[in-house]
Order: structure tokens, then sequence, then C-alpha cells
């Protein structure tokens, strides 16, 4: 083969078994899917870049395709459908009674790194609930996770189940800005990892300027801090109309407003240590529900904080024992932060037993905030979750199940014993694939041995011979005439 042309690493051809077997399984849960009211949606394989950008978080903004279009736009292949999708909502937004059900599939992108991920190039299949906060939406989003699985024969999965919302809330009782709140949350997943990487969260937020030090920005900060929002504009404002350093294409109050949000909003060191603190031991809170959750109780108290907030989670415990997720262990996991910026409740994976260290089959949760961060002129409550179909494939094949229509006795091949005998070949081809069988015809004029032995490497059960008066012979690939 050339070496110039090759197939792009991370990407997969498919064909034969392969395409047939992902397809059965995308087919399957579109029909699953569509048992519950979700309906199809499309979206294009190219959006702009800014899009993603706006609430997808660092994980996924380094891995996207992202380059300037011959019209001078940033674009971006699609790394996820999340977005895409609400996007689609709040331009039909009008039009649109909720809640709204849909469901989707097709390929994304992210340039994975070769030790974690074979393919940069995947299959995600998934649905979005939109319009609803009660969490017996949430509900039913666990158990269509859960029930697409057990639908294509996948025994010993495991839910494991977070709660941004709930952390969030444990979190208010610390004093601290939504800013530094919101970054401790999406640091959650870094620290249940490592016990360690407190530090490195620490010096983290240093950088970012989330910090009032002791140096002159914290007496400016406390200044600024003591006067309301238009006083501190208008003494910054001056400052900076002062400054000789050109200001840039941005406009001035734009500068000003960012600029006196991040000093008001720098936060006291010993808040910060105190929260991260916190959330170092709470990430590592992680196991049987009822326990965990207990244990949550128990750190919450330790810090002073009030406890109310599990009482969301508890509740949807219950809700989820009164459920039907199939033979599906739950897990409860406080760590769990799935690496998306966008999610504020309920947040989910699953896993399998016998895929150890892989991916998880899927992942999701509630994101409430997401059209308003997108430009929709409110907030509106949504959740949904993705499957990564090629590792549902690689389930599929530790447990010895497919999802592809293989079966062989199904799949035949119609032979001509002389080119007079092709009319009948055709209605017999035609009258097999009306019953719903799969019908190859030799288009070859092929000798009977020879369509024998290309029905064997074509995996064909059965050759069918037909004579010229339409009489008709079968053979089983395997050997013998068969009557």
């Amino acid at each position: 083969m050339n070496a110039e042309v090759q197939r792009v690493k991370g990407t997969k051809d498919l064909l034969g078994v392969d395409y047939e077997t992902l397809k059965a399984i995308q087919e399957e849960q579109q029909s699953f899917f569509a048992s519950y009211g979700y309906v199809g949606i499309d979206v294009p394989l190219l959006e702009e870049t800014r899009l993603f950008l706006r609430k997808s978080g660092g994980e996924v903004a380094s891995k996207m395709y992202t380059f300037t279009d011959p019209g001078g736009r940033e674009v971006s292949l699609r790394p996820e459908f999340t977005a895409s999708v609400i996007r689609v909502y709040i331009e039909k937004e009008p039009k649109l009674p909720l809640p709204v059900r849909w469901q989707y599939a097709g390929p994304v992108f992210r340039y994975e790194r070769p030790e974690t991920s074979e393919y940069r190039q995947f299959t995600q299949q998934g649905v979005e609930l939109i319009g609803s906060a009660s969490p017996l939406a949430d509900v039913e989003i666990l158990t269509l996770a859960c029930g697409g699985i057990q639908k294509l024969g996948i025994e010993g999965s495991r839910l494991v189940l977070g709660h941004i919302g709930v952390v969030l809330g444990l979190l208010n009782g610390l004093s601290l800005s939504d800013r530094i709140k919101m970054f401790l949350v999406n640091s959650m997943g870094e620290l249940s990892k490592d016990p360690e990487a407190s530090r490195r969260v620490e010096q983290q937020i240093e950088r970012r300027g989330l910090l009032v030090g002791p140096d002159n920005r914290q007496r400016l900060g406390t200044f600024l801090g003591a006067l309301d929002e238009e006083e501190a504009k208008a003494i910054v404002q001056e400052l900076l109309l002062g400054a000789t350093q050109p200001v840039g294409s941005r406009e001035v109050d734009e500068i000003v407003s960012r600029f006196v949000r991040k000093l008001k909003e720098a936060a006291e060191p010993a808040k910060v240590e105190r929260g991260l603190a916190f959330c170092a031991r709470l990430s590592q809170v992680r196991g049987e529900p009822e326990a965990a959750v207990d244990e949550a109780r128990c750190l919450a108290v330790e810090y002073r904080l009030d406890p109310a907030p599990l009482d969301e989670l508890a509740k949807l415990l219950t809700l989820i024992g009164e459920s039907d997720l199939g033979n599906t262990q739950v897990t409860i996991d406080f760590g769990l932060a799935r690496g998306l910026a966008y999610y504020t409740g309920m947040v989910f994976e699953i896993e399998h037993e016998l895929l150890h260290e892989a991916p998880p089959l899927c992942g999701g949760g509630r994101y409430d905030g997401l059209v308003r961060a997108l430009g929709g002129g409110k907030d509106v409550s949504s959740l949904g979750f993705a499957y990564n179909l090629e590792r549902l494939r690689q389930a599929q094949a530790a447990v010895g199940k497919s999802a592809a229509n293989e079966s062989k006795s199904a799949y035949v091949l119609v032979a001509l014993a002389s080119p007079a005998a092709y009319a009948g070949a055709l209605r017999v081809a035609e009258s097999m694939r009306e019953r719903g069988q799969r019908v190859e015809m030799d288009v070859d004029q092929r000798t009977l041995q020879e369509n024998m032995d290309y029905a064997k490497r074509r995996g064909i059960a059965e050759v069918i011979l037909v004579e010229d008066t339409g009489k008709t012979d079968r053979f089983s690939v395997s050997g013998g005439e068969t009557k």
C-alpha cells in the first residue's frame, strides 16, 4: 500500500460483521429510546468553535479538532452532541412544548492520547431531556442508560453516581465566591484520583488570580470590595483611562467590569484552603449508597456545614430503588466530575466489571445552566447521557453476546445453472427477499463449486442453484445437497 495514503491514526474502517454489529447496536438503542418517546435529531459534524468552548471545560477543549475554514471562521469537529442539541433547542424554543425528548447517534472527534484510547473518532448515541427539573426525570435518564445496556445482553455493569449540585450546596456554607466553588467542583475528579493533588489545585487557583495575596492588589481588592458595583467601576475606569498603554479593541466597560469582578471575588487564602481540604476529603467518599451518604453527612458536620443538600441525593436514591435498573449495581462516588464544566446536578457513568481500567460505557448528568450559557434567554432544566458504541461492542464481546443479525440460515446465494436461468433466478431471489431473507445473486456465472467456495468465504449458509426450467436445487455450504 502507498505509504502516503493511509487511514488516519485513531480512526477505524468498518466492514462486514463489524459494521453490521455496530449498526445493530445502534438500531437496538434507537428502538428502545423511541419506546420512551424520544424522537430522532441530527446535527452538523461541524460547528463554530465557540459553541463548545463556552461550557465544555478544559479537558474536552484541549482535544478538539479545530481549524479556520476558508471563510475565516473558527470551526471544530464536534467532540460531543449536547452543545449542538442545545443550540437547536435555543433556535426552535418558541415552537417546542416541554419537556423535549430527543435522541441522536453519530461520530464525534477527540484527539485522545494513544495510551488512553484506541479511537479519536468514535460513535456516540444518547438522549437529551430538556425542560424538566423533577427528580423523576433524573430516574428516567438513569433507567434508559441502564436499560439500553441490559437490552444488549450485557450483564455485570455498574452505575457510578455523583452529584455536582450536592457538592455545590455543601460548599455554600464556606463563604466562597461562585468562581472558587465551581473551580473546586471541577477539580474533584483530579482530587479523587490523587490524594496528593491538593497542592497542584491550590497552585492553579493562585495562577488564575482567584486568591487575594499580600500585595498591593490585596489592598486594592479590599478597598473595592467595600464599594458598591458602580462606585468600584467608576474608580477603575478613571485609572484605566489615565493609563498610557492602549487598551486594545475591547470596550472599556467590558475590561472594567471583568477587572472589578475578579478583584471583588478574590477569596481569602484561609477560606480557600478550608474549602480545598473539604473537597479533597469528600472526593474520596465512595461506595455503597447508604454508607457513602452517611459518611458525607459526618464530613459535613465535621466542617460545620449544613448537610441538608445531601437530602436531595437521598431522595434520588429512594426513587432509584423504586425503579427498574435491571441488575445494575449502584455505587456513589462524590469525586465523579465527568470532565465537563456544564454539569450542575446528578452526574453518572456506567462501567463494566470485565473491562478493567477501561473508560466507561456511557456517561451523563444534569446541566440546568447550559441553555443560558449558550445564548438562551433563561435557564432551562436539562439532562441527558451518551453511550460510546465501540465500548458497548467491547462489553458485548466480553460477555459473549452479539447484537448483529448473523443468522446464516437466512443468508443465501442464488446461482444460475446457465444464462437461460437468469429470469427464473431473479424471481427466486426477489421472492426470498420479500420474506425478509438476505440474498446475494451470482452475477459472474461461476460454476457450482466456485459458488460454494465463495459462499464459504463470505459466511453464506446455502447456495440455491436455479435450472433453466425454474427448478431449484439447494446446497448446504457445509457439504451436501439439501432437500
